[in-house]
């Protein structure tokens, strides 16, 4: 099984430069839009960012909001989900405009 996807590795580099350069973003909050960016990857099986569209997403949504937390909890907090898909949202706004 794939572990990662080259372009979107160069990709996601080129977005934590900018966040931490251009947005001073802390490396807490660059550690979490990693996280969120992760997910998605896991979700999609690495595929490459170029293929995203809307369905995508939705569906991304509806499994991430069906999956259980880290904790062993039946539901992920919905400030986890928010961060998580508002992490995404300005990820493909800024690297795909």
């Amino acid at each position: 099984m794939i572990k990662f996807n080259s372009n979107n590795e160069r990709i996601k580099r080129a977005y934590f430069e900018y966040q931490q350069e251009a947005n001073k973003k802390s490396p807490s909050t660059i550690d979490n839009i990693r996280k969120a960016i992760s997910r998605y990857e896991l979700y999609t099986k690495y595929i490459g960012f170029e293929s995203f569209n809307k369905h995508k997403a939705i569906a991304f949504k509806k499994a991430f909001t069906q999956s259980k937390s880290s904790t062993g909890e039946d539901y992920l907090s919905k400030a986890t989900i928010l961060s998580t898909v508002r992490h995404l949202q300005d990820f493909f706004k800024v690297a795909f405009p």
